[in-house]
């Protein structure tokens, strides 16, 4: 017979079969299920409280900064220009990537810049909403959000609710602290 606790033991002397057929004792919470469990839980209707108006905050700061940021990257030109260029009448073509002007665009990011040019035909051409100094304020200034930085915003916002929900629906994070705080990096 071979000893307790052996890989070739009986069912229940903690050999092979009980390691592979799985142990009857519950399993101990590990130290971050305790940490959470501390802090509490926050059930599924605040938890969208949360989201939403953590959201919201992060899109209201964004719009209220984003005109102190000029740094414009070339990416955001190339993929902005097709867009920028069919809402004047000149067609979906661009300057900005290396092909003739009279080449309509069709290469990358094609997806982008359309969705781009239908958000820019409800929401005029423009980098920013937030009067700059010296400029006079027209009517439409605060109702407009800052146009191409605006649908990226938006983008981003979607993004994040979306990397929540798939969280949540397939119980990747178990608790809310956690789901939370990854959309807050997400964010950043």
């Amino acid at each position: 017979m071979p000893p307790p606790g052996s890989l070739y033991g009986h069912k229940g002397s903690g050999g092979a079969s009980t390691f592979l057929m799985g142990s009857t004792q519950p399993m101990k919470p590990s130290f971050m299920d305790r940490v959470w469990r501390r802090l509490g839980a926050v059930p599924l209707r605040g938890e969208r409280r949360i989201l939403v108006g953590g959201l919201a905050v992060w899109f209201v700061l964004n719009l209220c900064t984003a005109s102190r940021s000029p740094i414009v990257w070339h990416d955001e030109v190339m993929f902005a220009d097709p867009a920028v260029r069919w809402v004047q009448g000149k067609g979906f073509t661009s300057t900005a990537w290396p092909l003739p002007a009279n080449k309509p665009m069709l290469l990358n990011g094609s997806l982008y810049s359309a969705v781009l040019a239908g958000w820019l035909k409800v929401w005029q051409v423009g980098m920013s909403t937030i009067p700059l100094p010296g400029r006079t304020r027209g009517a439409g200034d605060w109702a407009r959000p800052l146009t191409v930085r605006g649908l990226n915003y938006v983008l981003a916002g979607f993004a994040a609710l979306w990397l929540w929900w798939l969280t949540r629906r397939w119980a990747l994070l178990r608790h809310a602290w956690p789901r939370l705080v990854g959309v807050a990096f997400f964010l950043c």
